[in-house]
């Protein structure tokens, strides 16, 4: 499944069944640092998830590497 140009994917933490993605290793990191102060409620973050070549994600399966995550602040501009 591909996305296409300017679309983006969103995890919203916190909001909606967890049982699915919350047995994820990139889901359990993305609460840990959500716990740690990194992600702040309310505002939004462009994340970019680095999984192992070996991961199981790419085969369709559950996250059972240890990614490399990085975190951006996503800047809104308000609209009139």
């Amino acid at each position: 499944m591909g996305k296409k140009k300017g679309q983006r994917r969103t995890l919203v933490i916190g909001d909606g069944p967890a049982e699915k993605w919350v047995r994820h290793n990139y889901s359990a990191r993305l609460l840990e640092l959500a716990a740690e102060g990194v992600l702040e409620e309310g505002k939004g973050y462009i994340t970019e998830i680095r999984h192992d070549d070996w991961c199981a994600i790419w085969g369709g399966g559950i996250c059972n590497c240890d990614p490399d995550i990085e975190v951006e602040e996503f800047e809104s501009k308000e609209v009139e």
